[in-house]
């Protein structure tokens, strides 16, 4: 497995799936979020997370890695749009940039959260023509 294999793991499993998983709880509702991921530029996985109960609401999570400066290091881009969650409140999603870095104790995420409002579409570099044409896109 790569170092951005890792990334992605890591990124999906302790960062996506747990900011999912609490909005869902916060909301009394359930996401089913498609997770696309391009590593250097190119196509690298895609994946499908489900978090909560009660209604359910859609979304895409586009996540861009490229190796950081130092050679344990990965840069990380993600931005998802989720429509349904908390309607009434205009919650479009949430945005981080920020690195992993991988040591012998584990992995450290540098990854902060921002909650997104209104903003329902996928500027740079989430636009990438690379994520229209993964398997399963629309």
């Amino acid at each position: 497995m790569t170092l951005l294999d890792r990334a992605f793991e890591v990124v999906l499993d302790q960062y996506v799936a747990v900011v999912l998983k609490r909005l869902c709880t916060e909301r009394q509702q359930s996401c089913k979020l498609q997770v696309k991921c391009l590593a250097e530029g190119e196509f690298s996985t895609e994946r499908m997370l489900e978090a909560g109960a009660g209604e359910m609401a859609f979304g895409e999570a586009r996540i861009v890695l490229r190796s950081g400066f130092r050679t344990n290091s990965v840069k990380v881009q993600l931005k998802a749009v989720i429509r349904g969650l908390a309607p009434a409140t205009g919650f479009s999603g949430f945005f981080s940039e920020g690195r992993i870095e991988f040591h012998e104790s584990g992995e450290l995420l540098k990854l902060p959260t921002v909650f997104e409002y209104n903003r329902w579409s996928f500027l740079p570099p989430f636009d990438s023509p690379e994520f229209q044409t993964m398997p399963g896109s629309s």
